[in-house]
Parts: structure tokens; sequence; C-alpha cells
């Protein structure tokens, strides 16, 4: 190795010791959010859109722009997520990962009023 780096295991288990299995958009990306919802907000509604979106909170907080942009429900699609589905660090030794759970759909209704959560397995 040269001074300095790292292996390819090293950079793997600092990776997972950092990651968060469901982060949230930073408030950049929430300025963004709004900025794209009101762009395009005259043209959703002009073509009758369903709004649908991924469990994953940093989709619910970029499809809340847009909910609120358009007073309209925002429909919460189990299977949109990685391929793979939703991983975090291991709670056993902390190397490697393991499926993660998501929120439950109560969970979801009470950070995000506008998410239909029909699709969502019951509580």
């Amino acid at each position: 190795h040269k001074a300095g780096s790292i292996s390819l295991d090293e950079a793997r288990t600092r990776w997972f010791e950092q990651r968060s299995h469901d982060p949230d958009i930073t408030a950049a990306g929430i300025t963004q959010a709004q900025s794209m919802a009101a762009g395009l907000r005259d043209a959703l509604r002009e073509a009758g859109v369903v709004l649908a979106c991924s469990p994953m909170k940093r989709a619910l907080r970029t499809a809340q722009a847009l909910a609120e942009a358009l007073s309209a429900p925002v429909l919460v699609q189990p299977d949109m997520f990685e391929v793979g589905g939703i991983y975090g660090k291991r709670r056993d030794d902390g190397k490697g990962f393991h499926e993660a759970s998501g929120y439950t759909p109560k969970e979801l209704k009470s950070e995000f009023a506008f998410a239909d959560t029909s699709l969502l397995p019951p509580d």
C-alpha cells in the first residue's frame, strides 16, 4: 500500500460504520426540492399526475415539496428502494450488513402526513 492508503476491506468497514440505512436529505436538498416543485407545479397539475415515491426518508422528504405544491397525497410504493433492499450495519459485531426494517405506516404518517401508506404492510 502507498502511505495513507487503505485496503478495500478497511474502506468497506469504514463506509458501513458511517452510513445510515435511511439518510435524510440536506437543507440544500430541501431547497432544491422546493424549487423543483415550484417550477413543475402548473405542468404537473395540468397533466393530472399521481405522485409516488419510495418509503425511504430522502424520497419522502423530496416528494413532500411536490405534495405541498400540488395539495396532493404521495403514494408510498413499498418496492421502490435500492436493489436488494434496505441495509444497515450489523448489530452483533458491526461488521458487514443486514437487512434493515423500514418505517411502519404509522411511523411514516406521523412524520409525513401527506403519505398514502395504503400499499405498505400493516403495522
